[in-house]
């Protein structure tokens, strides 16, 4: 069945037991190809009817649909004629595991953060309304994102706006882990209210009854079905001025596509479809763990030491002896290696859910009172949070937590919605900021041990995957590199920051010449002594980084030695200004030569 479905026109055809075989099929193509590729494999299984009715209903090609992060958009795909290219999800070179719209005229928007398809999708609709267009623009949320403060905000201005947007709110009770907080509760008596689910029908049942005489009496009556339903039957949508329709299984497919085609819902305004879906559903294993199964590694992939669980144990470790210590993550528990902290520490561990702004304000109140914060998110998530970074954490002169920012530089299969290329920018021109990232894991540990006991806000940062382990690592002090190689005939020297360390020093196994080797360790404050030290050597100066080169620690040893008026011969190396790609993440260093061996090659070319 799957096979005849090129494009969403061939959907239209199908009868009832023909869909039930196509979405069987759609979730045992999904299992055969995500579990060798990687992905996000149980959140795909959970929407897979309810894809197939929005497909049947809808035109995608004209009307719209924005994913809040997309990585449940894989069916959208198969649906949408990508079926054939998921022998390379997320590959270099192949599809991606979220939304682009460089793919097919199906995607609207590349993105891969949570929070703003409401948003999006409300300003489309605007926009259509002012041209004199009249296609449906719909918003597929979780009942993770929508709780995100920027979704509130959009829920907030459809209630003045009343545009005729459409949400669907695919409610499956998780986020990546188990989703928290009020308004998942708010949402989970919708689902297990008996009376409300047998007051829902009943009256559901006697509107649906009530005649309709003339336009006039039509617009009443509909008035009337609105105020006797949300008399009875309140919710947060009802009062924000959105037609509330739910709950909805969203199993049924023949019931889904009668709501989602029913003008009534869909005439003259917003209206929000909350349907129950599965995380996992169809594949045991993913049901009864859906937050293992939310993304899966590669099954062609190595296994490494990583960072993220130096991190998690280490933490762990740090706490015990420390009840003082306060661990806050943003809905992210199983991905910054949080797992073992959370459960043998839980009065210690605070997950917010994905609210990242609300995480570093929060944070801010456990330091005033006394506590010692640190916050575990990523990199391309903490960005969100920029302005509490400023005024609930630099900008008071007692608020010192500790940011540790994992999937620092380039995350791998993700891609560009969630490489952290911009970390060191957007954290190095706060005052009081202290910014410091590890060669490898043992380094982590020490900068962590370090950090727990200082007096400024500060940011580790560090990559997905491993890391090249040196034979040891120097005691951390505040502001000071770590010299690993000073050579008599070095031709020039180098200062890397972070685990391309690792990178660098293994140039010595394809370079002829001779290099003197520095770990900054510190992004701010920069070692000035080690720097010019090395700078009045007059040799040419290197500066390797896994960030943006624009605001990157490159940029700040220049700007020290050209005011202290050296003038050595000077090269960067780092991320160009430019997105990259998804990819397994040592393909994509090679691409951005920042890998030992292109690293040797860029090198070789420019002092030639």
């Amino acid at each position: 069945m799957l096979e005849k479905i090129k494009s969403p026109e061939d959907l239209k055809t199908l009868h009832s037991l023909e869909i039930k075989a196509l979405a069987r099929e759609i979730r045992e193509f999904m299992i055969e190809k995500v579990q060798r590729t990687g992905g996000h494999l149980a959140s795909n299984l959970g929407v897979v009817e309810l894809m197939i009715a929005l497909h049947s209903v809808f035109d995608f090609k004209k009307d719209r649909i924005i994913f809040d992060v997309s990585h449940q958009s894989y069916v959208h795909k198969i649906l949408s004629g990508r079926r054939d290219e998921f022998n390379h999800l997320r590959e270099f070179g192949g599809i991606s595991g979220f939304t682009d719209p460089l793919e097919s005229v199906y995607d609207v928007f590349k993105v891969g953060h949570a929070g703003t398809s409401i948003s999006t999708a409300l300003g489309m609709k605007t926009a259509k309304e002012v041209l004199g267009r009249n296609e449906k623009v719909i918003a597929f949320i979780g009942d993770a994102s929508i709780s995100n403060g920027v979704a509130f905000e959009a829920i907030n201005h459809i209630g003045h706006l009343k545009k005729n947007l459409i949400i669907i709110l695919n409610d499956n009770q998780m986020s990546i882990s188990q989703t928290v907080g009020g308004f998942a509760k708010h949402l989970s008596r919708f689902i297990s209210g008996k009376f409300y689910n047998t007051i829902k029908q009943d009256l559901e049942s006697f509107l649906h009854d009530i005649p309709v005489i003339g336009d006039s009496v039509n617009q009443t009556i509909k008035n009337l079905k609105k105020t006797i339903k949300k008399q009875i039957t309140p919710n947060i949508f009802e009062e924000f001025g959105i037609n509330y329709i739910g709950p909805i299984d969203g199993y049924d497919v023949e019931q889904m596509i009668k709501i989602f085609s029913n003008s009534d819902y869909l005439s003259d305004e917003p209206v929000i479809f909350h349907v129950l879906t599965k995380k996992g559903k169809g594949l045991k294993e993913a049901e009864e763990n859906p937050t293992f199964y939310h993304g899966l590694s590669s099954s062609l992939k190595k296994k490494e030491d990583s960072f993220t669980a130096v991190f998690g144990e280490k933490m762990t470790e740090i706490a015990k002896k420390d009840p003082k210590i306060a661990v806050i993550t943003a809905a992210m528990t199983d991905g910054t290696g949080l797992n073992q902290f959370s459960e043998e520490l839980p009065a210690q561990y605070y997950d917010v859910g994905i609210a990242e702004e609300h995480a570093v304000a929060f944070a801010a109140g456990l330091a005033k009172e006394g506590l010692k914060p640190f916050i575990a998110i990523y990199s391309t998530f903490l960005q969100r949070a920029v302005d509490q970074i400023f005024q609930e954490v630099s900008l008071q002169e007692d608020i010192n937590p500790v940011f540790v920012m994992d999937r620092s530089g380039l995350c791998g299969e993700d891609g560009p919605t969630h490489h952290g290329a911009f970390d060191i920018a957007y954290t190095r021109f706060f005052p009081r900021a202290v910014l410091i990232s590890p060669k490898d894991g043992r380094e982590l540990e020490n900068m962590m041990e370090w950090a727990k006991d200082q007096n400024n806000p500060v940011f580790i940062r560090f990559p997905k995957g491993g890391f090249y382990s040196f034979p040891e690592s120097k005691a951390i002090e505040y502001g000071k590199s770590e010299i690993i190689l000073e050579e008599k005939e070095a031709e020039f020297t180098v200062f890397s920051y972070g685990s391309l360390t690792g990178e660098a020093y293994l140039m010595k196994d394809f370079l002829s010449k001779k290099f003197n080797l520095v770990n900054l360790r510190f992004a701010k404050p920069l070692d000035m002594e080690t720097i010019l030290y090395f700078a009045q050597k007059k040799l040419p100066i290197i500066v390797v980084e896994e960030h943006s080169l624009a605001g990157g620690v490159g940029e700040a040893v220049a700007s020290l030695l050209m005011e202290k008026g050296f003038n050595n011969p000077f090269l960067r190396l780092g991320l160009e200004d430019y997105y990259y790609p998804h990819g397994e993440r040592s393909l994509l260093l090679q691409t951005a030569g920042l890998d030992s061996k292109n690293l040797s090659v860029k090198i070789a070319r420019w002092l030639a």
